[in-house]
């Protein structure tokens, strides 16, 4: 605040806040926007990174939550967003079991 006042911030903003500051000092880029609660196939292949194809893929396997209005496949955003979290977790967790596996071969060695 401009005139020397603090105020606590919510945990959830504290949170995003401090995530953005961790990009930015390891050089990462960071981008804010909004999104809608529903999304379409397009914007929600591309909130995940994949193609949107692939995204109906795993909707049709029932990796991903959606529904349909007429003809049109629609997104929950929240759905969306667990399913990036856990997809980057599983990632995360298989780095840093190959990581353990290069030292236990380089034990070996």
């Amino acid at each position: 605040m401009t005139n020397g006042e603090t105020r606590e911030l919510p945990p959830e903003l504290s949170k995003i806040i401090d995530q953005a500051f961790r990009t930015l000092a390891a050089n990462g880029h960071v981008t804010l926007g909004t999104l809608p609660d529903e999304l379409t196939s397009n914007t929600a292949a591309d909130v995940l990174g994949v193609s949107r194809p692939t995204l109906l893929k795993l909707a049709k396997n029932g990796e991903v939550p959606s529904s349909k209005v007429g003809s049109h496949t629609r997104f929950k955003r929240d759905d969306v967003i667990a399913f990036k979290a856990k997809r980057e977790e599983a990632r995360r967790e298989a780095l840093l079991e190959l990581m353990d596996m290069q030292d236990r071969l380089d034990d070996l060695a």
